[in-house]
């Protein structure tokens, strides 16, 4: 399969034409803040309770990727055994890829078109044939990468990003966001108590 361009996010391949320019510098900005004082973490750390949330735009198109331990969406990150824990997955991902997981301000008129999910756990056919199992150490740890693919009418409406993550997947305690949108470059903190994410 032929890419316009790879983005190497710990560990698994994240590919997007549309978005080569802006995604590209969002993964190279050097330090890029969250909110006051707040810097991004390198991006090996595996925090449990902590997820990174990526904003991305090129004309009509925005890309939301969400990074994070598998334990803030299962409260493990083995393969599930037991029915209950085989259950439980799958409604992880049935959450995952429901509309209005994130969503835009209605002004801007945007419609998903493709939701991605990335996880040797969850979706084991998700990695190329090149890609090995994304494990720390021991292998008792592994992350998702969850992409939403959004196609917005009215771009230059987009204000605001409401973030149901914490409502759906309550062991999540902080995302880590960052915007790259044309002409600007923004970063924040959200927390249970402070779901909107501010484009602009």
């Amino acid at each position: 399969m032929t890419m316009d361009f790879l983005v190497f996010r710990r560990g698994f391949f994240v590919a997007s034409a549309a978005l080569v320019g802006f995604v590209l510098l969002l993964h190279t900005q050097d330090g890029l803040a969250h909110g006051k004082g707040h810097k991004k973490p390198p991006t090996d750390a595996h925090v449990h309770g902590v997820g990174e949330l990526d904003v991305a735009s090129e004309g009509s198109g925005v890309s939301v990727s969400l990074f994070s331990p598998l334990n803030n969406i299962l409260g493990f990150e083995r393969i599930p055994k037991t029915a209950a824990e085989k259950e439980k997955a799958a409604k992880a991902i049935a959450l995952l890829k429901t509309n209005g997981i994130v969503a835009f301000n209605p002004e801007a008129r945007c419609t998903r078109v493709d939701a991605m999910l990335t996880s040797e756990v969850l979706n084991p056919h998700s990695h190329g044939a090149d890609d090995k199992a994304h494990q720390h150490g021991d292998s008792d740890h592994s992350d998702i990468l969850m992409r939403w693919e959004f196609q917005c009418e009215t771009p230059a409406q987009l204000r605001n990003l409401n973030v149901r993550i914490f409502s759906l997947f309550p062991l999540f305690t902080e995302l880590r966001a960052q915007v790259v949108m044309p002409g600007r470059q923004l970063g924040e903190r959200l927390t249970p108590r402070q779901t909107v994410l501010k484009l602009q």
